[in-house]
């Protein structure tokens, strides 16, 4: 489920990206960009909201005390049954996920998964501020990480 919002299949058909921060950037309709991506948290749930190409992904993503990550991700807006059934599909194959479900009627696709990286709601909703960074402006992120890299580097020199 991780590759869900983390890497949508649905991310080509609908512009659709992982994201996590209250920040929001305005795109063109129709040009694969995200034009809003929001984390909130809600008690130990983290909360996102991903909007391109007039498609609204809400997801809430949870973690219990052995580190299954819960993720429903309820879709929005104009998608055709065949996209959605795909992406069912593909979440049922990923050898990586323990579960998954999917409620055409609603829109939702469910599921279960454990990331050996995050080990709480912080650093779930840490994971998802960086990752909606990312895809809000992936050349500023990029230019940001290679100069943190190059730091690093230049570090390590001295």
């Amino acid at each position: 489920m991780k590759k869900l919002f983390m890497a949508l299949s649905l991310t080509a058909a609908f512009g659709l990206m992982a994201c996590g921060d209250d920040s929001s950037s305005s795109a063109k309709s129709g040009d694969g960009k995200v034009e809003k991506c929001e984390v909130t948290r809600d008690g130990d749930n983290v909360l996102v909201k991903l909007v391109a190409d007039g498609i609204t992904m809400n997801t809430t993503l949870s973690i219990d005390a052995e580190g299954v990550i819960t993720e429903v991700a309820k879709l929005e807006g104009d998608f055709s049954q065949a996209d959605f059934d795909k992406e069912c599909a593909e979440q049922k194959a990923d050898q990586g996920n323990l579960s998954v479900e999917c409620d055409a009627s609603n829109n939702t696709i469910s599921g279960t998964y454990k990331d050996e990286t995050v080990a709480n709601a912080d650093e779930l909703e840490a994971q998802n501020k960086i990752m909606c960074d990312m895809v809000l402006d992936p050349e500023g992120f990029a230019k940001e990480l290679e100069e943190s890299l190059d730091q690093l580097e230049d570090a390590e020199e001295e």
